[in-house]
């Protein structure tokens, strides 16, 4: 069998790219293996790499390169590694479509930049086919979205082009533990070989990039608080930030939760923004008579106004199902007239017919989350298996009072409000419940008045909730 013949890593062209790199740059370039990593302090060029290496095959007709940040606001901002490129081939040959953020080169090469905002995202590119992908912050992303990205990673035998996974970030964010994992930083370079030879991890720090005023920004990493300034100054992959709100360990995953609860409610944190930007969510969550709390279903959208309305719609029917209509919906309100227009647009549209609470949150989101924190780690909050666990524990381990460390907050916010609604309302909420189902009971002569337990279809239901308050106040 004949070996196959790759064509050569060289340095790009130079009327596509003029910068020279440095020696980092040269060695993360030229790297011949599947996969490779460059990360450590800020400052050393590792966008720039990044933006090199997707360059270096651009003479060849049938190469494909795709370059990712994980939202759109982070792949359009001014210095990003999209408007890099574009600033860099703007008076070449390289044609760019800004529908499809795609550089063309005559070879008929093209680079495309995208981004993973959610989990399936990365389906878009399923009938693709790429020989370099390049994922900028990569502690950015989930472990799947990378994975994942793999299976878009081929090519055909006639193509002389090496594949080239390639990846870059400093320490911190929401992927640090999988992508620390995965290049085993911290061990010896030889046991990453040993073990993975097809991986490799190239450290870097300022020093390593001589084009970098090094004082000046060394001064501005000063001002950081102590984790982030080892982490961008230093590249330190072992410190962590200290007093998250929530940690993974914390939370118990069970397979059902207890259909005896004080209250049960599924709480919504509307979005601000819509396709890129926020999600919707929406959290169920109940209280057991036991005082122990379970989160029992996460659902989350980014969608148009009428998207969301549907799900909403459906959610209720479902949870209405699901808890024999016991299940309280509970809005944000925000300030002013047209908060107040929306709640009442959602109580008359899709909600309509359900038992709504509409609550008028105070102070930041941090300090809302702070009782639903203690809770879970005093180990009085579990979750119920399903799907959504990932997504809900990545967005939770993020959860911190700096929103530049994380990317989303919804779930949180969400699962907060509905942690604090159960907390002070779970009493009221189990006697208006049980009298509720008394009042609704028809009169029907051939039962006794004064013994409605008595009538039929109510005995078992209604006579368990009356039965079961001997449990204490508050309690089905």
């Amino acid at each position: 069998m004949n070996e196959k013949i790759y064509a050569p890593l060289t340095l790009p062209p130079r009327k596509y790219c003029p910068n020279v790199p440095t020696p980092k740059q040269l060695a993360f370039m030229l790297c011949p293996r599947l996969e490779a990593f460059f990360g450590g302090a800020a400052g050393p060029g590792k966008t720039e790499a990044l933006w090199m290496s997707a360059l270096q095959y651009v003479g060849q007709p049938r190469y494909r390169a795709l370059l990712l940040r994980r939202t759109f606001r982070q792949l359009n901002q001014s210095n990003s590694i999209m408007n890099r490129a574009r600033q860099q081939l703007a008076n070449t040959d390289a044609v760019w479509n800004s529908t499809d953020k795609r550089f063309t080169f005559p070879s008929g090469a093209t680079i495309t930049f995208g981004n993973l905002d959610s989990d399936d995202d990365v389906y878009q590119y399923d009938s693709s086919e790429f020989q370099y992908i390049g994922f900028d912050e990569a502690t950015s992303f989930n472990e799947r979205q990378y994975t994942y990205l793999f299976s878009r990673l081929r090519s055909t035998k006639d193509n002389p082009v090496l594949l080239r996974m390639r990846s870059a970030s400093n320490p911190g964010n929401r992927g640090h533990d999988w992508v620390k994992a995965r290049f085993m930083i911290g061990q010896p370079s030889e046991s990453l070989h040993q073990e993975f030879p097809e991986r490799f991890f190239l450290p870097a720090r300022i020093e390593d990039n001589p084009h970098l005023r090094r004082e000046e920004y060394i001064a501005s990493l000063a001002n950081l608080e102590v984790v982030r300034r080892r982490q961008l100054l230093d590249g330190d992959w072992e410190v962590t930030p200290s007093g998250n709100l929530f940690r993974r360990e914390w939370f118990e995953i069970v397979d059902d939760w207890p259909r005896e609860v004080s209250g049960i409610v599924r709480a919504w944190d509307d979005a601000a923004t819509r396709d890129g930007g926020d999600w919707t969510v929406g959290v169920l969550m109940a209280r057991a008579r036991t005082g122990i709390f379970y989160v029992i279903d996460v659902v989350r959208i980014q969608g148009s106004p009428l998207d969301v309305e549907r799900l909403k719609a459906q959610t209720a029917k479902t949870d209405a199902e699901l808890t024999a209509g016991r299940a309280v919906i509970l809005l944000q309100q925000e300030p002013g007239a047209a908060g107040k227009s929306f709640i009442d647009a959602q109580i008359r549209g899709p909600l309509c017919g359900y038992y709504v609470q509409v609550e008028n949150p105070t102070g930041d989101k941090y300090t809302r989350a702070l009782p639903m924190s203690s809770a879970t780690q005093a180990e009085n909050i579990k979750l119920v298996s399903g799907r959504w666990n990932r997504d809900f524990l990545e967005e939770l381990e993020q959860a911190g009072p700096d929103p530049k460390q994380y990317d989303h907050d919804d779930q949180w916010d969400a699962g907060a409000s509905a942690f604090n609604y159960l907390a002070s309302h779970h009493s009221q909420i189990a006697w208006n419940s049980v009298r509720e189902l008394e009042l609704k009971v028809p009169y029907d002569p051939r039962f006794p008045e004064d013994n409605p337990y008595t009538r039929p279809n109510i005995k078992s239901e209604l006579g368990m909730l009356r039965k079961s308050r001997r449990f204490g106040p508050g309690c089905w």
